[in-house]
Parts: C-alpha cells; structure tokens; sequence
C-alpha cells in the first residue's frame, strides 16, 4: 500500500514539474530563435525550435501573444515564419479564450498576414470591441484602416 502510495506522489509531482521544467526553458529558446531565424541556412533548425517554444509556453497566453507578436514583426527574419506565427497567435487567442483586445489583434495580425485577410479584418474588428484602453482602441482602430485600405488596393477596380 506504501509503496502505490509513494508511486502515485512521484507521478503526480512528474505532472506538475514538467509543464514548470518546460515554461523555464522557454526565455533561452525564445531568445535561440531570432538568432536562428536571422540566418537563413538555419531556417529548419529555428522552425523545429519554434514548434518546441509553442509546446513550451501551452497555455501562457500573455507569452505565447509576445512570442506570436515577435515572430510576425521582428525585422531581420529570412523567412519570417508566417506559419508559426498563425499558429502562436492562434494558440493564444484560444488561451485567453478570445477575450483580450491585444491577443485577438495579434492573432487578426496573423490571419491577414497570412492572407486571410478578411477574417483578420473580422478579428481586428473583435481587438477594437474588446478594448476599454482608448489609447490602445486608437492603434487597434488605425490598424483596421490599414486593412481595408489593403484590400481595396488588392482588388482592381472595374472600369466600364
């Protein structure tokens, strides 16, 4: 009986300090990325490194947003990881379950760049909803003029 006991704390502790372990690694490896991803001959190591980072952060939203953020932004990545930054921006969206106006810009960010661009208008629409910040609801509101302006230069215009 001690012993099932003893077996089922060890589990136990192993459930809780892994996730701990993992989220501790994630600063450096972060950090590991843009320097790989600023070298393209190192475009698959950086990618393998990034897909450990999201499995890392899990349900962080806060830190899986910053990340998402960096990887869509930074200046100097050759190739800018559009697929793992859609992916990172979507896993943070789920994170903060869609309720937070900078997740969800992040993630409307993503979705546009990525060229769905009208769901990433609909999702920048959603950031502006959410945002009690006016200064950020400012940002949030130039980005979707942005947008559209985007993709009223896409589309030709018909001349009759």
């Amino acid at each position: 009986m001690k012993m099932h006991f003893e077996k089922s704390m060890l589990v136990l502790l192993a459930m809780v300090l892994v996730p701990v372990l993992r989220a501790a690694d994630a600063p450096e490896n972060i950090e590991k990325y843009f320097e790989l991803a600023k070298d393209e001959k190192k475009a698959d190591e950086a990618k393998k490194l990034g897909d450990t980072i999201l499995k890392q952060l899990d349900k962080d939203s806060n830190e899986l947003n910053e990340f998402a953020w960096k990887v869509l932004t930074e200046e100097g990545l050759k190739p800018r990881d559009g697929d793992l930054g859609l992916r990172v921006a979507k896993a943070a969206f789920d994170a903060c379950e869609g309720k937070e106006a900078a997740i969800v810009d992040t993630y409307a960010k993503a979705l546009f760049d990525s060229g769905k661009m009208k769901e990433g208008i609909e999702f920048q629409k959603k950031a502006i909803a959410l945002c009690s910040d006016d200064n950020l609801k400012s940002d949030l509101e130039e980005t979707l003029k942005k947008y559209e302006e985007k993709i009223k230069e896409a589309k030709p215009v018909e001349k009759k």
